[in-house]
């Protein structure tokens, strides 16, 4: 048996998905999209479980701040692919503030916590896109939260 040698294996292959396959991709992230507020719910009760534990440890490490982080990292990675857009913000400004926290234990409980607010309140308002002044606005003052937290440089 011979082996035909593509004289061109190193460059990367341009594939072009069939239009039947990128609307059927669509239409599954439309129908999941129904449901985000509801299934988002898991994710935020993880984010509230992981702030509890912080709030009740003696002191915060790495191991309370891990659980914190996992869980808004998740609601940052799908709240935009749902229509959530201010989800995604929020979740990643509360990522990289507990990213950039030199140390664990000079975490702010009430900026953590004003975080998980605003995402609730997203969620419970249902909040769609991200042309929604007050959520822009909440969006925008965390940020600034976080900017000063961090010595006033840019997050």
């Amino acid at each position: 048996m011979t082996r035909k040698t593509n004289i061109d294996a190193d460059k990367p292959q341009e594939t072009e998905l069939p239009s039947a396959v990128l609307e059927q991709a669509e239409n599954a992230v439309r129908k999941l999209a129904v449901g985000y507020t509801e299934w988002v719910q898991a994710d935020l009760a993880r984010l509230d479980a992981a702030y509890e534990a912080v709030a009740a440890a003696p002191t915060c490490g790495p191991e309370q701040l891990e659980p914190l982080l996992n869980a808004a990292h998740d609601i940052k990675g799908q709240g935009g692919s749902f229509g959530y857009p201010l989800m995604t913000r929020i979740g990643g400004s509360l990522c990289r503030y507990i990213e950039q926290l030199g140390d664990p234990a000079a975490l702010d409980l009430a900026l953590v916590d004003a975080h998980r607010q605003a995402m609730r309140a997203i969620v419970d308002n249902r909040i769609e896109g991200d042309d929604d002044p007050i959520g822009r606005q909440i969006a925008e003052r965390l940020k600034a939260l976080i900017d000063q937290e961090n010595g006033g440089g840019a997050a």
